[in-house]
């Protein structure tokens, strides 16, 4: 699977406690592109916490924050073929 964010860019989020990752969504069979804590912690209790902060940091013009959400707008870039039966 290919890297969401560039290297430097996974480095400032994981600075800022959080990551852009690929998360298999059962229920849906697919793939979804999500925001996650590095740790649930007082900062982002919850996944909702998180959004809301990357969300006001790329309302005030932040880079980083503009990029993950539009790479979570965008969904999975890669498209997967699974084998027939």
């Amino acid at each position: 699977m290919f890297d969401l964010l560039s290297e430097s860019e996974d480095h400032a989020a994981a600075l800022r406690g959080w990551s852009v990752e690929y998360v298999y969504d059962a229920a849906r069979k697919r793939l979804d592109v999500v925001m996650l804590p590095k740790t649930f912690s007082k900062q982002f209790p919850h996944t909702e916490a998180l959004i809301r902060a990357v969300v006001k940091d790329a309302r005030q013009g932040d880079q980083l924050c503009m990029r993950a959400l539009q790479l979570v707008a965008r969904g999975p870039t890669a498209k997967t073929k699974g084998k027939k039966k």
